[in-house]
């Protein structure tokens, strides 16, 4: 992955090269187009009216002051996103430090666990504050993430959490019922924006790996400009775009691959790379291998659903309690409802007053304080996923290939923009060995 970044070609734009169509503009297309189009003629494709990675976002306030919001918000911490930190900084996109301090409540009762990220330049200091630092339940959750963080790490070393769930592993260890299910799943639940169920069959190794990498300890960031600039930059190196357009029919013709789009254009290619859903691929994709089939329909989705509003009733009944992210747990819904306080981690004018942004309502805001709503499906991750993971390398490594895939489905990990673009990496190095010419 290093090698593309590495490589000073990767600073400047070549007339030469292979012609190279990217379908889809997430963080893995845009990641596909910036790696490959210093030095080949890159065109993308994307089904919305505008690059997908910042279609949703909102704007926020009037005049000079207004800032805009990123719908998802995206959030990272560099010891998990190596990938994504280096691509960044090759394409001169800040990022900077961000209170994510997390508050935890039963729907419609008191916070029962809370923790703050004391800023300090690039790193923060994770610490408990407020009444719930001398409740029994906050120190039980705290008794069990200091083991947690102590004997976790060593476990994976050592490979005692090969071929386990991190249900299963959790149980095997005798963590409490509290610490699993008011705090583990949420947590992740909230993070992989899945069930409680799919976080239950999640890897151990996933989870272990994300928990302990610092997140706490290090503290997370932001972009300092938002998803419209990444994708300003990202984006700079391409030929063309053609927005608003999906696809009908990807058929691979020899040598090329011919791209026909719902506006009627038909353009051949040397190599497309398919950054959209796997399952999307087969809708347009003439003629898969019997293997390419069924890579591509083993991979599963979970849809989740956000909403920006101004409504008050889905954060903490105090006022004093709120925390920039507070989830909200029910023994009457599969996953945990999780409300971004936007004031607390964007410079939201001060005359906006108070906005939030809720992934998977619990219960719903008021109509008239809605400013958004957005839907998004993330990928299912388990042992079956591992495993397809590794077959659809294996394609990848075949002679001739001219169709790749990337995304946030086709890295084992958790599925995050740090997947994403380390699989694009993956993809602009086979093909870069793959050349024009099978």
């Amino acid at each position: 992955m290093r090698r593309l970044l590495d490589d000073p070609r990767c600073f400047r734009k070549s007339d030469f090269g292979m012609r190279i169509a990217i379908i889809g503009t997430g963080i893995g297309g845009l990641s596909a187009a910036w790696l490959l189009g210093a030095e080949h003629e890159v065109s993308l494709y994307e089904r919305l009216p505008s690059l997908g990675m910042a279609a949703h976002g909102i704007e926020l306030g009037d005049g000079p002051d207004r800032v805009r919001a990123d719908v998802p918000l995206r959030v990272i911490y560099e010891s998990y996103y190596p990938s994504l930190m280096a691509l960044y900084r090759q394409a001169e996109i800040e990022t900077t430090p961000v209170d994510y301090s997390g508050s935890f409540a039963e729907l419609g009762g008191p916070t029962y666990f809370r923790y703050r990220n004391r800023l300090r330049g690039r790193s923060s200091l994770p610490y408990l504050w407020g009444r719930e630092a001398l409740r029994p339940t906050t120190w039980q959750i705290v008794r069990d993430l200091a083991r947690f963080y102590l004997r976790a790490p060593r476990d994976l070393r050592e490979g005692r959490l090969e071929g386990a769930t991190i249900g299963d592993y959790l149980a095997r260890e005798g963590y409490s019922r509290l610490f699993v299910e008011r705090f583990v799943l949420p947590t992740f639940a909230a993070i992989g924006t899945c069930s409680y169920a799919s976080v239950r069959d999640y890897p151990a190794r996933v989870i272990v790996e994300y928990l302990t990498k610092g997140v706490l300890l290090e503290g997370v960031r932001r972009t300092v400009r938002g998803a419209d600039h990444v994708v300003a930059r990202l984006s700079s190196r391409i030929r063309e775009s053609h927005c608003g357009v999906s696809i009908d029919r990807l058929e691979r013709l020899g040598d090329e691959v011919e791209v026909l789009g719902s506006d009627g254009s038909r353009r051949r290619f040397d190599h497309v790379v398919v950054a959209t859903q796997a399952s999307q691929v087969l809708k347009f994709l003439v003629d898969p291998t019997p293997t390419e089939a069924r890579v591509l329909e083993s991979f599963r989705y979970e849809r989740s659903r956000v909403v920006v509003h101004r409504d008050t009733d889905l954060a903490p009944a105090r006022r004093k309690d709120w925390a920039p992210v507070n989830f909200f747990v029910s023994d009457l819904r599969d996953r945990p409802m999780a409300t971004i306080w936007l004031n607390a981690v964007l410079p939201v004018p001060a005359g906006v007053g108070d906005v939030f942004q809720t992934w998977n309502p619990i219960v719903d805001p008021k109509p008239e304080t809605v400013m958004a709503n957005a839907e998004f499906d993330r990928p299912v991750v388990d042992a079956e996923s591992d495993r397809v993971v590794g077959e659809m390398d294996r394609l990848h490594a075949e002679p001739g290939r001219r169709v790749w895939s990337c995304g946030s489905y086709a890295r084992r990990g958790a599925p995050l923009l740090e997947s994403a673009a380390a699989s694009a990496m993956a993809v602009a190095q086979r093909l870069e060995a793959a050349g024009p010419v099978a």
